[in-house]
Formats: structure tokens, sequence, C-alpha cells
């Protein structure tokens, strides 16, 4: 039996699995069942196969469109005027046509300090 080389979880990055396992010689199935997912094989592939983090970001989720979107050019210029209160940017976009949540405002008033670049 050839010496293993101890595996790298995949959740410390793809480019040092891939280096610390598979260009080690291992197998796919190999690293598989080292890490528990034995039937988990287009996981184990995909970390294989990413160059980097991005990668592995392709969720249902990515790149849709935010109900807060149309807004976001107002609420950027109230932000550079200073006004920084998530109930009080809410309360002047719903005169405006917001539909969505209080909290998705207040979401995006804390994501992000000088401002988010969508």
């Amino acid at each position: 039996m050839a010496d293993r080389v101890p595996v790298c979880r995949p959740h410390q990055g793809p480019a040092r699995f891939r280096q610390r396992t598979l260009e080690a010689g291992q197998s796919l199935r190999s690293v598989q069942w080292q890490l528990g997912m034995a039937w988990h094989t287009r996981t184990v592939k995909r970390f294989a196969e990413a160059e980097g983090p991005e990668d592995l970001f392709n969720g249902q989720w990515q790149n849709r469109r935010s109900v807060l979107d149309d807004y976001m050019s107002y609420l950027d210029d109230r932000w550079n005027e200073c006004l920084t209160n998530g109930w009080k940017l809410w309360e002047e976009i719903v005169p405006l046509g917001y539909k969505g949540s209080y909290r998705r405002v207040r979401a995006s008033c804390t994501r992000s300090a000088p401002h988010r670049d969508r």
C-alpha cells in the first residue's frame, strides 16, 4: 500500500485541496473515502476541478435581481448624504413604490459601509 498524503479538507481551499490530494497521486475515489464522502462523487470532483473559491459559487441565487435593485441609486445618494438609518431609508422608498421589507433595506445598509458595488 502506497504512503498516504494527509487529506486536506475541501473547505481549506480548492487549490490546497488539489495540491495535497490529487496532485500527490491519490485517486478521486481514495479522497472520497478519506473525507467520508464516498457517495458524493460530484462534490469531490467539483472541488478537484475548481481553480479558486469563485468557481464553487454557482447556486441558484447567483446573479439574481433583488427587489431593491431599482432603488439602489436613490439609496446610494441618500447614503452619501450621510443618511444611514435603514428605517428612514425604508420610509423614503416605500412612497416611491418599493414593495419589499424593511429587513432587506437594513441588510443592504449594514452590509456595505462605503456602499455596494451593484
